[in-house]
């Protein structure tokens, strides 16, 4: 049976920073991603984009980034994050 949240409130947001910093980066903090061995970073591109051929034309869609991107070592990245913004979040405490 899954832990069910000890308390859990709705939070509207104005924008994706103010999500960011008031929630998302705390949570983080509190769990441990800033110790050794573990680690995240912010704003960060993760992928080159998609390569899509056309005829004799080769071109690269756009890249895609991630508010937050979290490494269980230095080179294993297990998990990108994207904050949202003016829309309900739930967070759970």
């Amino acid at each position: 049976m899954k832990n069910k949240p000890l308390l859990c409130k709705i939070v509207s947001m104005s924008t994706e920073a103010d999500t960011c910093r008031k929630y998302v980066l705390p949570k983080l903090l509190e769990a441990g991603w800033d110790n050794d061995p573990h680690s995240f970073t912010e704003q960060r591109t993760f992928t080159d984009g998609r390569i899509v051929v056309s005829g004799d034309k080769i071109r690269r869609k756009k890249q895609k980034r991630a508010d937050y991107l979290l490494s269980h070592t230095r080179n294993y990245l297990i998990f990108a994050l994207d904050a949202l913004n003016n829309l309900s979040i739930i967070i759970f405490e």
